[in-house]
């Protein structure tokens, strides 16, 4: 139950309207420590799914930094 804290990060960064990126990853932390995985082992994870993923990955980036400088 105490992992859904995540959540609760997302839904105050949006209704405060801070920086979405940095919600994320935020609350990315938050789930994991909550959740018992430490941040070495999350980052571990982050970055190997990064570079199996790469392609998709840059293509997410470049099309969420296009939507966002439409707006």
């Amino acid at each position: 139950m105490l992992s859904l804290l995540g959540v609760v990060v997302v839904i105050i960064g949006f209704a405060l309207k801070l920086e979405p990126i940095a919600i994320i990853v935020v609350s990315a932390i938050v789930t994991a420590v909550c959740g018992g995985i430490n941040v070495v082992d999350l980052l571990t994870s982050v970055g190997t799914t990064f570079v199996a993923n790469q392609l998709i990955t840059i293509i997410l980036m470049i099309l969420t930094g296009t939507l966002e400088k439409m707006v």
